[in-house]
């Protein structure tokens, strides 16, 4: 619990990372589907420096974060941050091209896929990523854009995803849900001890396209005693059944409010 006067959304799993950073090679315990080829991707607020006070989690700078998995090599993590006006300035960048049109320039809470583009969005605010997470300008989006829910990338899918929650605050847990909408059955998984899940993705398999349960859970898991984090993948249809791999990802990764999954056509190129 956070101590007195200590914002809940600076503190724990919700605390900012202070860098960006790129990670190859990270290890893998058990092993990952050959057909699950493309990025986990997150967002989330990660204020730059000292955040102001009062501290409104939903205006602050945002970070996205990659997991990418590719047939015959090793996963690999990265983040960065959306390079906003505000971003720009505190990091000492060159601002990115586009004009400003919402009442804020934050886009720390959704995340669009299409091909190699990536959006990142706010209620009033959107900004095009590259394949490598790097901010490559400011776009106008229509409300109706921010409205589709999952965005091109995600694939049909009969199921909703919930996470157990930790007193009151979102996007942290100690269990996952899945919802077949078809059937009305709630199933559950419980991570471990001292394991908290953040978000989950359903990823199609394409061998089981017939299949309602035919794919993949992807998702972060926050490994408290160790501080580290996790991308557990589960096969949809055993629900009660080990995890078929596990990356160990050599540094925490925040909580954040929305992740998705990227095919492989949108996974750069290592270097």
């Amino acid at each position: 619990m956070p101590r007195p006067n200590e914002h809940p959304y600076l503190t724990g799993n919700y605390a900012p990372v202070p860098d960006e950073t790129s990670i190859t090679d990270l290890a893998v315990d058990g092993e990952i589907p050959l057909a699950l080829h493309g990025r986990y991707l997150q967002i989330g607020p990660n204020p730059i420096g000292n955040p102001a006070r009062p501290y409104v989690w939903s205006e602050a700078d945002a970070m996205v974060h990659a997991i990418t998995i590719r047939p015959g090599h090793t996963p690999s993590y990265r983040n960065r941050w959306v390079i906003t006006a505000h971003a720009s300035t505190l990091l000492g960048t060159e601002p990115v091209p586009g004009e400003v049109a919402g009442a804020t320039d934050m886009a720390n809470a959704i995340l669009l896929v299409a091909g190699d583009r990536i959006l990142a969005l706010s209620e009033h605010a959107a900004y095009e990523l590259g394949p490598d997470l790097e901010t490559r300008r400011r776009v106008l989006v229509s409300r109706d854009l921010w409205q589709v829910a999952g965005g091109p990338d995600r694939p049909a899918s009969r199921y909703v995803y919930a996470l157990g929650r930790t007193g009151d605050l979102p996007f942290a847990g100690t269990e996952i849900f899945e919802h077949r909408l078809a059937t009305g059955a709630t199933e559950q998984r419980n991570p471990g001890a001292l394991r908290h899940p953040g978000g989950f993705v359903f990823v199609g398999d394409p061998a089981r396209r017939n299949h309602d349960d035919g794919g993949w859970h992807v998702g972060l898991v926050h490994v408290e005693n160790t501080a580290l984090a996790e991308l557990v993948v589960l096969d949809a249809n055993e629900p009660h059944s080990p995890a078929l791999a596990t990356v160990h990802i050599t540094r925490r990764v925040p909580y954040g409010p929305y992740c998705t999954w990227a095919p492989a056509p949108s996974t750069p190129r290592e270097r």
